[in-house]
């Protein structure tokens, strides 16, 4: 957890902790374009631990082979200026990274659909993070005129999620 915390404070930062099967690997900001060969050896190397022997003595363990997949690319982020938002909107944006949902459930309708009318305390959505859901509110009253994100989109964030027409 302290890792996390660690990354969420920091602007530009890249993990990559391997510890037995366990792997995890972080990327934040510019460090996106950072490959594994322009690190130093010391933040790629494996830990190596000695395993004893059934005939005694000690045997170093074997590595795990590479498994071959394809490479991820991300995408550009959409632009605020790509938009082109109108005079007198407003854009509701993620307040953090998570998956998007529209409804508080799945048997439930929808908090709100395009054309209601919303209070700037009102929820609109739910962005969930390792199991803990968190409304998002509107932030300003008026009228929803563009819904942004498929319903369980990842979603980044400061990413755009409604356009609202403030009245």
């Amino acid at each position: 957890m302290r890792i996390l915390q660690i990354i969420d404070e920091t602007s530009d930062v890249e993990v990559r902790l391997e510890i037995g099967d366990l792997k995890l690997h972080v990327q934040k900001g510019g460090a996106r374009n950072a490959r594994r060969d322009e690190l130093p050896e010391s933040a790629t190397a494996e830990p190596s631990v000695a395993v004893p022997s059934p005939q005694g003595g000690t045997v170093a363990p074997k590595r795990p082979e590479p498994i071959a997949g394809p490479e991820l690319v991300a995408e550009p982020e959409p632009e605020t200026e790509e938009l082109a938002l109108e005079e007198g909107t407003e854009l509701v944006r993620a307040p953090m990274f998570g998956c998007f949902f529209r409804a508080p459930t799945p048997l439930e309708p929808p908090y709100i659909e395009l054309g209601a009318e919303v209070g700037q305390d009102d929820p609109v959505c739910l962005l969930e993070v390792m199991k803990v859901y968190n409304t998002v509110r509107a932030g300003v009253s008026g009228t929803i005129i563009k819904v942004l994100v498929e319903d369980q989109q990842m979603v980044e964030q400061d990413q755009p999620l409604f356009v609202i027409k403030t009245s």
